[in-house]
């Protein structure tokens, strides 16, 4: 359903503005895969390209400790 597939983008959407980066990018990914024609696949893919470099700078700061 429309309403479905807008939620789980948001949910997407909300765990990346809580800087929960790992999760963000599985809520991204699973929209994607499950609503591959939707209006916001664009967005989720350009907002899952923006997670990595900040997903790795956090990890990297974590194993320097």
């Amino acid at each position: 359903s429309p309403k479905a597939a807008d939620a789980m983008y948001m949910k997407g959407v909300e765990y990346q503005k809580g800087a929960s980066d790992k999760q963000a990018i599985a809520a991204y990914r699973a929209f994607i895969k499950q609503y591959p024609k939707h209006a916001n696949v664009p967005k989720a893919q350009a907002r899952l390209r923006a997670l990595p470099a900040g997903s790795a700078a956090k990890s990297t700061k974590k194993r320097k400790q």
